[in-house]
């Protein structure tokens, strides 16, 4: 038997790349193709938590492997803007929660995975969002309207780099602690689809 050739090995070693692209590319998730919003999914629909102007990054998307692929919080969303930047309500509400400990702190260590600083806002229809890395300007029980201020970026909780984790719950008994947790799908305004998407780029209208 003869042996392989250089260049037999060069379009071998070239198959054997485009099997290995082919099966580690990204396939689209049930967010992204539009599965998630099928009739009868409770779904939330919001403003973009920021003010006019705000460019940001989503950083991580619904079902990303990195951290947003639990069962029950599949739907959350990592958005990179600067260290107090203002937060604003995406729905009309009220304050259901604030979890602000005096001594927590933050950096990239899953150990302060705890102490990330949140606000809650419960929803008329008894959704609940959830704004986290978030110092509050609001207090409990507090009414809400969309576009409110509610809270800037802090360094609270485990974050590698300044953002805000924003996510909704189906109510206020199914959020993360609870062993029936549910995270529901969010149509934001002013963006294509209603859809914020892994990796883009987007500028508050």
């Amino acid at each position: 038997m003869s042996k392989p050739t250089r260049a037999s090995k060069f379009l071998l070693n070239l198959l054997l790349l485009a099997i290995f692209t082919a099966a580690c590319a990204h396939r689209p998730n049930a967010y992204e193709t539009g599965e998630a919003f099928r009739e009868g999914t409770k779904v939330l629909s919001a403003a973009l938590p920021f003010k006019p102007g705000t460019a940001f990054r989503v950083r991580q998307g619904p079902f990303d492997e990195s951290s947003h692929s639990e069962p029950g919080a599949e739907y959350a969303w990592d958005l990179d803007v600067p260290l107090l930047t203002t937060v604003h309500a995406v729905a009309d509400g009220r304050v259901f929660h604030i979890f602000q400990p005096p001594n927590a702190m933050g950096g990239c260590d899953p150990k302060y995975a705890a102490q990330a600083w949140n606000v809650l806002v419960e929803h008329k229809d008894g959704s609940v969002s959830q704004y986290t890395h978030v110092e509050a300007r609001v207090k409990e029980n507090q009414a809400v309207a969309r576009g409110d201020v509610i809270g800037v970026t802090t360094w609270r909780g485990y974050m590698c780099r300044p953002h805000l984790h924003f996510m909704a719950w189906s109510s206020k008994d199914e959020l993360y602690a609870s062993p029936r947790r549910k995270s529901i799908p969010v149509r934001f305004t002013g963006v294509p689809d209603g859809l914020l998407l892994t990796g883009k780029l987007y500028q508050v209208p």
